[in-house]
């Protein structure tokens, strides 16, 4: 099965990372306001992955694992003026809180804390977008 990928433009592609990226923290705020705390950092995660994808697209980087991509995104953004150590402690927060969140039966995270990792895939998009010139 083809991904569609090699018919997109690289600047196509980098939209509609960033579109999917809006609608999946659309959607973490709608759980967050359920207080359904567990999908609610899945979709926050998600939301910065998807925003990590376009950033790396941007520059014609594609990473098909999680770690990958923040590998790619410490390598090619961090200490470039682009993103800072503090903007990948974000991206690298929530993906131990998604995995948590996703994995362990036990998972209960504060609310404040999820509101926080919501928050921080705001930031995230919206830093990746100024990046972008897409603001």
């Amino acid at each position: 099965m083809s991904s569609g990928r090699e018919s997109l433009s690289q600047d196509d592609e980098v939209g509609l990372q960033l579109r999917k990226a809006e609608a999946t923290l659309k959607s973490a705020n709608d759980l967050l306001k359920n207080s359904d705390d567990a999908d609610a950092v899945s979709r926050a995660y998600c939301a910065m992955l998807h925003t990590a994808q376009a950033l790396l697209r941007s520059r014609g980087l594609w990473s098909k694992t999680h770690r990958g991509t923040q590998s790619l995104l410490k390598e090619h953004f961090v200490g470039t003026s682009a993103l800072t150590l503090d903007d990948l402690q974000l991206y690298n927060t929530a993906m131990r809180m998604r995995e948590e969140a996703d994995y362990e039966v036990t998972f209960k995270a504060k609310g404040r804390e999820v509101q926080q990792v919501v928050e921080d895939a705001r930031r995230f998009l919206d830093r990746a977008k100024q990046i972008l010139g897409r603001t």
